[in-house]
Parts: structure tokens; sequence; C-alpha cells
């Protein structure tokens, strides 16, 4: 399990094959002497930060990807947003990909996507949100926050525009789930990093 800051990539992808999370984690592999491949569980988008698995085996690997499937993972997130979002609700929207490529977008035609929200603060700008989400879709919070008309604050993608963080405020907080192996309840959480703080 690894804290990712915000700015990096999980994976190579097009002309960015160097510099990535998971090249850090094999160099972390071949540093302690274990010849492994480098398997990522969850991913995250380049600007937030927080919790990404790695499995050090197929086995490990094969294991997480039904939990996943089967929504027993919990992954929770916290962000704040433009506005004020009191209580808390369930976002249940498609997202589909817009047609500028990058962008998504809420449609009937899109993959099903669930969020849950629950406002656990406020700012002078915003709520603080403690986030669940059901499945996992790419810019799924991000997407189903700006619907709601409460971009995350700094995603400018989204509408989020703010001078106060130069990415978006999201931070994937903490993750269970069950052991590959031994089954035990495992419970992973990662502390708030401090351009979210400010």
């Amino acid at each position: 399990a690894v804290n990712k800051p915000p700015g990096l990539i999980v994976h190579a992808v097009g002309i960015e094959q160097t510099g990535t999370l998971s090249n850090y984690v094999g160099g972390y592999f071949k540093s302690i002497g274990l010849k492994r491949k480098v398997r990522v569980i969850n991913r995250l988008d380049r600007d937030t930060s927080g919790i990404v698995l790695f499995a050090k085996n197929s086995l490990a690997h094969s294991k997480m990807a039904p939990q996943f499937l089967e929504r027993s993972v919990e992954k929770i997130y916290i962000a704040a947003v433009k506005g004020y979002l009191e209580g808390e609700g369930t976002v249940e929207g498609g997202i589909l990909l817009s047609d500028d490529g990058i962008k998504r977008e809420v449609s009937d035609e899109g993959k099903d996507a669930v969020t849950k929200y629950e406002e656990i603060g406020r700012t002078s700008m915003g709520s603080i949100l403690k986030l669940q989400i059901l499945t996992g879709r790419t810019h799924q919070i991000r997407v189903h926050l700006s619907s709601l008309g409460h971009p995350i604050l700094g995603d400018t993608l989204y509408g989020g525009e703010c001078e106060l963080i130069g990415r978006q405020a999201l931070h994937s907080y903490s993750i269970s789930f069950k052991h590959p192996k031994t089954e035990e309840a495992i419970y992973l959480k990662a502390g708030i990093p401090e351009d979210i703080r400010k």
C-alpha cells in the first residue's frame, strides 16, 4: 500500500513511461531484492492523493479483483467542494467519455456509477465531504459532484477553479478489504495532505 502524492501518475501511459508510481514501486522491490512484477490493484487520477494498492504476486492480484467487482472493498475519500452540500445522499448516474476524449459526463448511456456523500465539515468556501464509491469509474467523484453543482475545489477540468490549491482537493483516505491469502480484515488509512488541510 502506497500513499500516493498528487502530481504523479500511477502507471505508464502514452509518452509518460518513467517517473510513475509503478516505476517507484518497481525500484523499491529491486532495492530490497524482491523479484516481482509490479501489479497495480487500484488507480487514482494524477492529482488525487492517497492509497494505491499493489499485489506482490499474481495470486494476490487475482484474489483482489473479485472483491472490487463484488463491491466488497470499502473506499473512502475526502474532498473539499464549492458551495454547501448539506447532509448525506447518493448520486447514481452513468459516466460517459465526452467528445473531447478527456472529460467525462453524467449520461444514461454511460457505465453505471454510484457515489455516496456525507458533509463532515465546512470552510468559508463550501463543504468538506466524506465520499464512498461503490463503483470505480474514471473521474467518478469529480463528475458526480460537478453534476450536483458542487465541483471539487481546484478541479479546473470540472469547474472547481480555486487559487488556494493547485490540484483537485480530493484524497483517497481509507480502504478496507479482506487479505487475499488469510482473509483477515485489513483497514488502511492515509492522513489528509497539507495542501488540502490548508
